[in-house]
């Protein structure tokens, strides 16, 4: 799919929780009949009153995490790795195997960084690592002694600040909350996109064209080397912003008057 072949015209569209602010051309759904809702519907009910595959678009209200977040970064800021969390527990995958799988694939990449930019890379790890058994610290250690480490111990908000670059390691809510906050974004993992649902896969695919998702650690490696000295000339440029608001408009919406929305929201549920 590309951006210029979406028929927007014939899509299904549910907003849910559209209040009294239901988006044009949309089907509403909200729990009173004070609101402008196509469907009266607690949306706290399942299951919904719509059969399956039957909607092509839902509009989610917005981020709640990210009211009054500053989205300022670093234009000359280092480059930022944002590290898994892998859990150990019985599984019906060989969690051994996927972990060791994993760690090459980090390695690989920062292998493949030029020296200027390693010297300004920041290894994050997850602020779980302590309670797995996989030593994480000791194998960053033992195999890159001069990157910086950084243990969980530091906010992840103040760390993005102080980076040009967020490189992500797993598809998360970290990818949409960057993403959102219009921050410099990059992000490659294991397994492709099977993960995903077929509907999804082409909003992902969208971030493949532009960039911002890799499909490999030396991919990624060169992708950034390219462009490290004008990060912001690629962010910022057309074709990698169209993307970034098409994604962004499915799974990570933005409002500009968040806190009033949210105050709407909630003063309608004490008044029914």
């Amino acid at each position: 799919m590309t951006i210029t072949n979406i028929n927007r015209s014939t899509l299904k569209v549910l907003d849910l929780g559209c209040g009294k602010k239901k988006r044009p051309g949309s089907i509403g759904v909200d729990f009173s009949d004070r609101h402008h809702a196509d469907v009266i519907h607690d949306l706290n009910v399942f299951p919904y009153p719509f059969e399956n595959d039957s909607i092509d678009k839902n509009i989610p209200m917005f981020i709640f995490k990210l009211i009054n977040e500053n989205k300022y970064i670093s234009p000359f800021g280092g480059l930022l790795l944002i590290e898994l969390h892998s859990p150990h527990r019985l599984d019906i995958n060989d969690t051994y195997k996927e972990f060791e799988f994993y760690q090459d694939q980090q390695f690989e990449f920062v292998e493949f960084l030029p020296e200027n930019i390693k010297k300004d890379l920041t290894i994050r790890l997850h602020s779980a690592w302590q309670r797995m058994p996989w030593f994480e610290d000791k194998r960053w250690v033992d195999r890159f002694p001069k990157v910086y480490l950084e243990k969980g111990n530091s906010s992840i908000w103040a760390l993005i600040k102080k980076n040009r670059l967020v490189v992500h390691l797993y598809d998360s809510t970290g990818i949409l909350e960057t993403l959102s906050l219009n921050i410099p974004t990059i992000c490659f993992w294991h397994g492709d996109l099977t993960h995903l649902t077929p509907k999804a896969k082409p909003f992902y695919n969208l971030l493949r064209n532009v960039g911002i998702l890799a499909d490999s650690p030396k991919q990624v490696a060169k992708f950034i080397a390219l462009h490290w000295d004008n990060i912001d000339g690629w962010w910022k440029s057309e074709s990698v912003q169209i993307v970034r608001r098409i994604f962004c408009e499915q799974y990570a919406r933005v409002e500009k008057k968040s806190l009033r929305d949210l105050k709407l929201a909630l003063t309608s549920q004490v008044k029914n």
